[in-house]
């Protein structure tokens, strides 16, 4: 057969197949349109992006008010020491306040099957307006194996309460205590604080306490100072874990 007519009659089976296939007649092999779109938006997506993990630069400064107490030098635990609980700074309570030396400060925690978790992480930054001081936590305030039931973790009339390192090393124990009885009060604090606030630098004891100047020469310690393990009248509950 002539290859022209061959390629005439294969031209006419195939015009004769379609009209031969019924109205709404599916192909079992080949895909609806709609099936082959969603295989292809499931390829295209993708698994679903992680959450984003929150950063220090996401924390937007706050402020509200809390109780706050101190202590130092003196009535810490151990007692005559600046032993902390959570250095982050310092390896030693302290600090002058400034946004780049801030002082230490204690906060409540709690225990609970063993782990121990603060009410503030360590290395948290306040700013403290009364005083003109910024704070971090280090340290943590209460003890026992159920610091939870103490009144650092508690708070103090539905605030939360912070107690801050006044010094108290080149000072007597009259001078720590006055000044710790000096700040105690309801204060207004700012949490992760922008870095040019007014700072009054040096410790609480030498820089915000008054009338609480060293005479040059004169010891710290000697009879009128409190012992190890002695109790401190009117002391407030500091104390590193």
């Amino acid at each position: 057969m002539p290859r022209a007519r061959l390629d005439r009659l294969i031209q006419l089976l195939l015009a004769a197949s379609v009209l031969l296939i019924p109205p709404g007649y599916v192909d079992p092999i080949k895909k609806p349109a709609e099936e082959e779109d969603a295989v292809e938006t499931e390829i295209v997506a993708g698994p679903p992006s992680p959450p984003r993990k929150t950063t220090p630069a996401d924390h937007q400064e706050t402020e509200f008010e809390v109780y706050l107490t101190g202590y130092s030098y003196w009535d810490n635990t151990p007692r005559r020491s600046a032993a902390i609980a959570r250095p982050v700074i310092h390896e030693l309570a302290g600090g002058t306040g400034t946004y780049h030396d801030p002082i230490t400060i204690a906060v409540g925690h709690r225990i609970e099957d063993g782990v121990q978790t603060l009410d503030y992480p360590e290395g948290t930054l306040f700013y403290l307006p009364d005083l003109k001081k910024y704070a971090v936590v280090e340290d943590v305030c209460g003890d026992g194996d159920t610091p939870q039931l103490g009144p650092c973790h508690v708070g103090h009339e539905g605030l939360p309460w912070l107690d801050i390192y006044i010094g108290g090393e080149q000072h007597d124990w009259d001078q720590a205590e006055a000044c710790m009885r000096e700040i105690t009060s309801v204060h207004p604090v700012r949490m992760h604080p922008r870095d040019d606030y007014t700072v009054l630098p040096g410790t609480i004891l030498q820089s915000t306490c008054t009338d609480q100047s060293v005479p040059s020469g004169q010891a710290m310690s000697g009879p009128d100072q409190p012992a190890p393990g002695q109790e401190l009248p009117g002391s407030t509950i500091l104390t590193t874990f």
